[in-house]
């Protein structure tokens, strides 16, 4: 059977159609990788510069709310993690963790904590970061496992009367402390920790026979601040 000139054409048009609209969706896959690259450049530098308000940091969040891709969402994530570890400059690594934390507090499903945690264990000089913003995420209890791991930790100074046992800034009480920030979850692990005895700092036993004292007083401080 022959084909007529007619349906040959129609091939042809489909054929050309079909590479059109191919072509804008790949340029605009290939536009939101560049403009995540774009976004987390841009963050970077606002933070090595201190610039207050920052666009970059905006620009950032908002993308991260209205993303309804998880690729795209995870992309963005994992940049601000990469940030935190690779950056040398301080305060890239501050910002970096501490909006990588705020972000954890508005997705659900995501892997915030574990990313957190991988910061807190290579860089020490954002630990008290990364324990602050775990009464915000959305994993709650992979948060209050974390910070009933950190509680747990033995104080490398013991006794020590030189250091006293309530250093400024110890781990183990600010994790005790965030956990009491964590409504009835922190509370759990609160009452948990205090009948095992794993508490083996000095300091964190004192805290929490002080909080079993008065009842292991708790506040959700996720669910007060999402009320303001």
């Amino acid at each position: 059977m022959r084909i007529s000139s007619i349906m040959i054409r129609l091939i042809l048009l489909s054929v050309l159609c079909g590479a059109c609209i191919r072509a804008p969706l790949a340029a605009q896959r290939s536009g939101r990788s560049s403009s995540v690259d774009s976004i987390l450049s841009a963050f970077e530098r606002d933070a090595r510069e201190r610039v207050i308000p920052s666009r970059a940091r905006s620009e950032l969040m908002q993308m991260l709310r209205l993303s309804s891709s998880p690729a795209h969402r995870d992309s963005i994530l994992n940049g601000l993690q990469r940030l935190a570890l690779e950056s040398e400059d301080m305060n890239v690594q501050l910002y970096a963790t501490s909006y990588l934390g705020d972000a954890g507090g508005m997705i659900a499903g995501s892997s915030v904590v574990a990313q957190l945690r991988h910061i807190y264990q290579l860089r020490p000089l954002v630990r008290l970061t990364v324990l602050d913003k775990m009464p915000l995420q959305q994993e709650r209890a992979a948060a209050a496992a974390f910070l009933r791991t950190v509680a747990a930790e033995p104080d490398p100074n013991g006794p020590d009367p030189v250091h006293g046992y309530f250093s400024n800034g110890d781990l183990r009480i600010q994790a005790l402390a965030r956990l009491s920030e964590m409504g009835e979850d922190g509370a759990a692990a609160l009452r948990a920790m205090h009948r095992s005895g794993e508490a083996r700092s000095p300091q964190a036993k004192i805290l929490l026979d002080d909080m079993a004292r008065r009842g292991f007083p708790v506040r959700d401080l996720r669910r007060a601040l999402s009320q303001q």
